[in-house]
């Protein structure tokens, strides 16, 4: 099996009155010319995910609350006009007529727009979990083959630089 294409795994979410928008693999990308800079942003980015996906869970549990709000709402005007008109209804029909009410629907469908926000996020998160343990893992690799680290490459072009501008 190849590779989960996550290019076409964009993010949107709002926070507040702004709104963030990103590409999924461009966030988990590494730089495995700068492991450095790599594992320094890494703590970072794990925390904007755990926030984004913890607003987008609370959203969500808002979304259900309003859901159980509106069907309230809706079984009491059904209720009203039934006695009003004398007019009993099983519970079964008040039931499929707050469930086909445009309120309810709309309610629902929010609330299953917020949940599927939260489970991406959520496992978004999950990945930046996944990209510490794999930058952890090329980090220690990288050292273990001799490969100098970014900071000792920056040494070596300093003193490059200082050379040829000496010798000049």
């Amino acid at each position: 099996m190849k590779g989960l294409d996550l290019g076409v795994v964009d993010i949107t979410i709002k926070l507040g009155k702004k709104t963030h928008s990103f590409n999924l693999a461009d966030q988990l990308n590494i730089n495995k010319d700068d492991i450095n800079t790599e594992l320094m942003d890494q703590p970072g980015k794990f925390a904007w995910f755990g926030v984004l996906a913890e607003v987008a869970h609370i959203k969500a549990l808002i979304r259900k609350d309003n859901i159980d709000v509106i069907e309230a709402k809706i079984d009491r005007v059904i209720r009203k006009r039934a006695r009003a008109a004398e007019i009993h209804k099983p519970e079964k029909q008040i039931e499929k007529e707050i469930n086909r009410h445009e309120e309810v629907m709309k309610a629902k469908e929010e609330y299953y727009d917020a949940k599927r926000d939260a489970s991406i996020l959520f496992v978004a998160k999950k990945a930046f979990e996944q990209r510490k343990d794999t930058l952890a893992s090329l980090s220690v690799n990288l050292r273990g083959q001799g490969l100098p680290s970014d900071f000792e490459l920056e040494n070596l072009k300093h003193k490059y630089k200082k050379g040829r501008s000496s010798k000049h």
